[in-house]
């Protein structure tokens, strides 16, 4: 009956030792050192990639559509509206690049709050412009970039839901990382004595 307690503690101490070994890698994802830049089609399919893709491409229409209007029936409101619209498409551009190669492993920061703080950002800026080109327009076109701007607006509320998703997340399983891995100290002073029934 000794050698059975032993046997299981033993089996126990490792499915947690492995757990917490396959958390931690769950949570690290590529290695800085082993991070390749290859293009990740995986996430290009996935719902956040496709919430960046049409982030960049409404942005760009919206853009285009407003800069295409008569330059003397635009006003500031509009001319902000501009500004914020190509500059979403470049952080839009850049976010996308990074997480479909994933290089931004290669740099040890908290990556979700990174991101998180961006979204939120561009999500708060976009809005701002969205309204005032809303009160500003004039003409048919104007309506057709305010449009385009509402609906890049909601999916960078997306991309912000994600990465707050995608936090949380993380910081539960590095919380249950450290517990298993105390569970695991604790076991090795003390293993528990395990009835067997086999």
């Amino acid at each position: 009956m000794a050698d059975k307690t032993v046997e299981v503690s033993t089996v126990s101490q490792h499915t947690v030792v492995t757990a917490s070994t396959t958390t931690t890698a769950n949570l690290q994802g590529n290695s800085a050192a082993g991070a390749k830049c290859t293009c990740d089609m995986s996430f290009l399919r996935s719902l956040q990639g496709i919430t960046k893709m049409a982030e960049i491409v409404l942005s760009l229409v919206a853009f285009i559509v407003m800069l295409s209007s008569r330059s003397d029936l635009r006003n500031a409101g509009l001319n902000f509206f501009l500004f914020v619209a190509i500059a979403a498409v470049l952080v839009s551009s850049l976010c996308l690049a990074l997480l479909s190669t994933r290089l931004h492993l290669k740099v040890p920061l908290p990556w979700n709050l990174v991101f998180a703080g961006l979204y939120a950002i561009m999500f708060l800026v976009y809005f701002i412009a969205f309204i005032l080109a809303a009160v500003n327009a004039i003409d048919a076109k104007h309506g057709s970039a305010v449009t385009l701007g509402f609906f890049a607006c909601v999916a960078y509320f997306g991309s912000l839901f994600f990465a707050v998703q995608d936090w949380r997340l993380n910081r539960q399983m590095t919380q249950e990382s450290q517990g298993a891995t105390g569970t695991y100290t604790e076991q090795h002073d003390t293993p528990p004595a395990y009835e067997a029934s086999y």
